[in-house]
């Protein structure tokens, strides 16, 4: 069964995250930030978060994309993770790529010119960044660049986060043309507790379970219980009948322990006097 979730950005400003939760919300998208520094920060992602989790909410993080060449898309990279570093071990969602056509118009405005082979790179080296740092990665895209922009088999190791709204545009009963992960059904909802329109996600997968168990996302796996330790066996007791010139020394000696340890052990008050046929018990 399909998830309900929300995405946002700092253009949603407050918001009531008790009654976003009474909705039927389960999970959030929030944006960090954008660009190559964490100083690029949303000024409302802290707030977001903290009232997210607060609240129960299951959260993920996204990051606008404006890089041109693959070493800018680590380094943005690396400024989103940065900013989220404080809730590590607490984002239970996925971490997402967000290049788009504003992308595509920031890097002709500086010279650049964006080929499905270079986008397609960029967001492999943004996304490969972020795996090797130990998170759970999606790449969100719509229709238009999964068909036009994306190299499909380039992309194929990444999961998608599709934006496919469907005609109205309006709630979460759209099915997505193309198969994805988080689907965003719609740029047009209405949630209670978030003021004006939001964006309005389905997740088809349980990702709180598939990140803990993977151990991903600073969150600890479900690793498998230690086994049970098998009980010691107990100590199997050994016993030595007396004969003729046996000395209580002599049979310690024998069994490589002491002719004190005999005498406790057998309840022997004078160690130097033991009988011809007299049974010793020796401990294990």
């Amino acid at each position: 069964m399909a998830v309900k979730g929300i995405d946002l950005s700092k253009y949603n400003g407050a918001v009531d995250w008790t009654q976003v939760r009474s909705a039927g919300i389960k999970f959030a998208m929030i944006r960090a930030g954008m660009g190559n520094t964490a100083a690029q920060e949303d000024p409302w992602f802290r707030r977001h978060m903290d009232g997210a989790l607060a609240a129960g909410l299951d959260v993920g993080c996204y990051w606008m994309n404006y890089y041109r060449t693959v070493e800018e898309a680590r380094k943005e990279a690396r400024a989103f993770l940065e900013v989220i570093a404080p809730y590590k071990g607490r984002i239970s969602y996925p971490l997402s790529s967000d290049y788009e056509g504003d992308s595509i118009r920031y890097a002709k405005q500086c010279g650049y010119a964006p080929t499905p082979q270079t986008v397609t790179e960029q967001t492999v080296a943004f996304l490969e960044t972020l795996e090797e740092a130990g998170w759970y990665v999606v790449c969100y895209t719509n229709q238009d660049f999964y068909k036009n922009w994306f190299i499909r088999d380039r992309m194929a190791p990444y999961e998608v986060w599709l934006a496919d709204w469907g005609n109205n545009n309006q709630g979460f009963d759209v099915t997505p043309h193309y198969p994805c992960g988080l689907h965003q059904t719609s740029s047009n909802g209405s949630i209670a507790g978030v003021s004006g329109r939001v964006d309005i996600d389905l997740a088809y997968k349980e990702y709180p379970s598939i990140i803990k168990n993977n151990g991903l996302n600073g969150i600890s796996g479900s690793a498998s219980p230690a086994p049970t330790p098998e009980p010691a066996p107990a100590p199997v007791e050994r016993t030595y009948t007396v004969v003729r010139g046996d000395t209580l020394s002599g049979i310690a000696a024998r069994y490589g322990t002491t002719y004190q340890a005999l005498a406790a052990y057998n309840g022997i008050a004078n160690p130097n006097l033991i009988h011809v046929g007299q049974v010793i018990r020796v401990p294990g």
